[in-house]
């Protein structure tokens, strides 16, 4: 297989679309580092089948895509194409001999990669074996990175039997192999799994035959039962009939009791109408006797309401009563009272007048005083123990002593 183009549009630093041609001969990029050299390596490398994003020298599959500059926005995809000619590789099904290909992938952030063959859609692994039919590949020999020569000076000898197969070509052939030891395995599994699925089949194929002898069995038991049942419907037939003929026969005599009830509601009519000559009459009664009732009722309702008044009138006059006679009883003690304060005060009275008139003997056999106005002090005390206060109309005898006030302090008492 020989590449004749590599195009190149979002993938890593390369933004803008751009096609890298390889010419017959030998064809060199030279550039300072940084450039994009080995990005062009790994852009065959992604386009040839790679998967490992190691490889890549990134940490997701989705770093391959430009992820933007000061200058420029990030993309969303990058899409990796190369034109070759097969120079007679073997060539995948549905494409024409001596066609060029065409072969894309495509990277989409979120949503994983895409392998075209000249615009049809293909998987992953058919883009790896047709560059491994070719003797070359993601991981051919033919792809020299940074480092791989001493990788190879230093690989073990199944490395380098891997490196000498590339270059013979027939890794292609291994792919295959494997693949086909693969789909034996998986063939294998899925005999032993067959032999457990023919073991569970002939088990249920006994269960089935049981329950084959069983419906036979069933089928049997179903016939006898339904000449049962045909039986037992002849039975209930010609109870049914035997029955029928009963109902016939009470048919009948109801339809004579039916005849006589006919006759009897023709005469309940003829008295029907009889009574509704006379219900009009008898509705004015009616309605005359409910109004004298209402009336009645009205004049009852007011004579319970009359007597209610009566007894609570009754009731608030023997309330009087009591209290006028509680009032009656208070006003006799206050009249007792007011005997025994008089008589008190009679009393007292008497006593103070027959002292005063004791200390008016005394006085006149005393000689008079030496000292100045001695005889006006007796007279004056004279005076003063004659003179009395009058007394309180309530009957308190007089004023407390030591107070100018009324015992009971009756606002009507002058004192």
């Amino acid at each position: 297989m020989k590449i004749n183009r590599l195009r190149l549009l979002g993938f890593k630093s390369f933004v803008e679309p751009i096609d890298v041609v390889i010419e017959d001969g030998l064809t060199g990029i030279v550039g300072p580092n940084g450039c994009g050299k080995s990005n062009l390596v790994e852009a065959l490398r992604f386009v040839m089948g790679e998967s490992s994003y190691k490889a890549m020298r990134g940490a997701a599959m989705e770093d391959v895509i430009f992820s933007g500059a000061a200058s420029r926005p990030a993309r969303n995809a990058a899409e990796v194409t190369v034109f070759a000619d097969p120079a007679g590789s073997p060539l995948p099904s549905g494409i024409a001999a001596g066609e060029d290909l065409q072969i894309s992938r495509r990277i989409e952030r979120d949503a994983g990669s895409a392998y075209r063959i000249n615009g049809k859609d293909v998987r992953a692994r058919d883009v790896q074996l047709l560059f491994a039919d070719a003797a070359t590949g993601a991981h051919s020999s033919a792809l020299v990175r940074q480092g791989q020569i001493g990788e190879i000076i230093a690989a073990k000898p199944i490395q380098r039997r891997q490196i000498l197969e590339d270059a013979a070509g027939i890794s292609g052939l291994h792919s295959r192999r494997h693949e086909a030891e693969l789909k034996l395995r998986a063939a294998e599994q899925n005999l032993e799994r067959l032999d457990d699925v023919m073991a569970e089949v002939a088990g249920q194929f006994d269960a089935l035959k049981r329950q084959a002898r069983q419906a036979v069995r069933y089928r049997n038991i179903s016939g006898d039962i339904r000449k049962a049942e045909a039986t037992l419907f002849l039975i209930r037939w010609q109870a049914a009939g035997q029955r029928l003929a009963e109902a016939e026969k009470a048919l009948t005599a109801a339809a004579a009791c039916l005849g006589e009830a006919a006759e009897a509601q023709a005469k309940s009519a003829r008295q029907e109408a009889v009574a509704a000559d006379r219900l009009p009459d008898l509705r004015q009664r009616a309605a005359e006797a409910g109004a004298a009732l209402q009336r009645m009722r009205l004049l009852a309702d007011e004579l319970d309401k009359e007597e209610q008044r009566h007894q609570a009138r009754k009731a608030e006059i023997a309330g009087r009563c009591e209290q006028t006679r509680a009032d009656l009883a208070h006003e006799r003690e206050i009249v007792e009272e007011s005997r025994a304060a008089l008589a008190r005060l009679a009393a007292e009275e008497a006593d103070l007048a027959g002292a005063t008139g004791r200390r008016h003997r005394q006085g006149r056999r005393r000689p008079p005083s030496r000292r100045a106005g001695g005889r006006h002090r007796y007279r004056n005390r004279g005076a003063a123990v004659g003179r009395r206060k009058p007394a309180c109309r309530c009957f308190c005898r007089a004023q407390r002593p030591g107070s100018s006030r009324c015992r009971r302090r009756d606002p009507a008492c002058p004192v």
